[in-house]
């Protein structure tokens, strides 16, 4: 029993799923709440998320890709043997037939409550979130992933969207009836939440392409159309180089926005945490060439992308100064 249950916690990738509900409680309570409390925004009287129900939300988008997650390593079995043996889960600790039925009870459990929220908020369709992307998760796990770019573009896409929801489940956001104040705190949320998605979603590309890297062998015995398979693993070296050099070109102009501001400690922990990685990662990647060396990048990735997120917390701190 205790290793059924460490498997099906190895299954549904628990750090992940914590990183997830951090991020979207970073995005609730440390951008939105913080910047309408700045504006006065309590004052006014707009359906919203009781504290009760945006767990929900979290919990929500929390079942569907740990859905996600187990329909991946469903399919993955043959590839996962290859590339990591010893992680594999499904067929040994946990059953092919339970991870299935955990997925559709997770899947259907993430969806109701995507619909139950949309219909407190008066507006049911913004359930069809949470069922466009468990479709996304299945079909990505059965088709996309062994598509050339789609599966990577898929899975960011997806990654992005556990910040974007946040906003969606908002009508504060997009609601026009508020106060000039309201309307032009709204626009700075919207803002902040599009530039942490844009992070999200290039940080994800790059390691998506990093994983491929890593994972070339296994993906090649399925035949698997990944960009190192295709282009060849030079090629797909530069794609990561360029992937990362944008992201610190955009990163730049933040910076300089803070220098303007003179928000000092916030510039510092974002060049240490993030600009600076970001520039190890492209020499790791320029002179990487086992599959150790890609995994390390892989996990640098996933530290900067912690990093970035966390820098959620200083909108708390930037806006009490306003």
């Amino acid at each position: 029993m205790i290793e059924q249950l460490i498997g099906f916690i190895k299954l549904v990738r628990v750090k992940n799923l914590l990183f997830i509900a951090l991020t979207q409680y970073l995005a609730k309570y440390f951008i939105i709440n913080t910047v309408f409390k700045a504006s006065g925004w309590t004052n006014i009287s707009i359906p919203e998320l009781s504290h009760l129900e945006f767990f929900l939300l979290v919990l929500s988008t929390l079942f569907v890709t740990a859905a996600g997650n187990i329909i991946n390593d469903y399919f993955d079995v043959k590839i996962d043997a290859i590339n990591k043996p010893a992680k594999v889960v499904i067929g040994k600790t946990v059953s092919r037939r339970v991870a299935m039925t955990v997925h559709f009870v997770f899947n259907i459990i993430g969806v109701a409550l995507g619909f139950y929220l949309g219909w407190t908020l008066g507006n049911y369709q913004l359930g069809y979130v949470h069922l466009v992307a468990a479709g996304l998760l299945w079909f990505y796990s059965t088709n996309y992933k062994k598509q050339l770019v789609i599966g990577n573009v898929i899975v960011s896409i997806l990654t992005m969207l556990t910040i974007m929801l946040v906003g969606f489940f908002e009508p504060k956001l997009y609601t026009e009836s508020m106060h000039h104040r309201q309307l032009d705190a709204a626009a700075i949320c919207i803002r902040i939440l599009l530039v942490y998605s844009f992070f999200a979603f290039m940080v994800s590309m790059i390691r998506e392409v990093v994983k491929d890297l890593e994972d070339s062998k296994g993906d090649a015995s399925a035949d698997c159309k990944t960009i190192p398979i295709v282009f060849g693993v030079k090629q797909a070296k530069i794609i990561v180089i360029i992937l990362m050099a944008i992201t610190m070109v955009a990163l730049t102009f933040f910076l300089v926005k803070l220098i303007q501001f003179s928000y000092w400690s916030q510039f510092v922990y974002l060049t240490i945490g993030v600009l600076l990685p970001l520039l190890y990662g492209i020499w790791l990647v320029w002179r990487a060439e086992t599959q150790a060396n890609y995994h390390k990048i892989s996990n640098l990735v996933k530290l900067i992308m912690l990093m970035g997120i966390l820098s959620m917390l200083f909108f708390y701190y930037i806006f009490l100064e306003v």
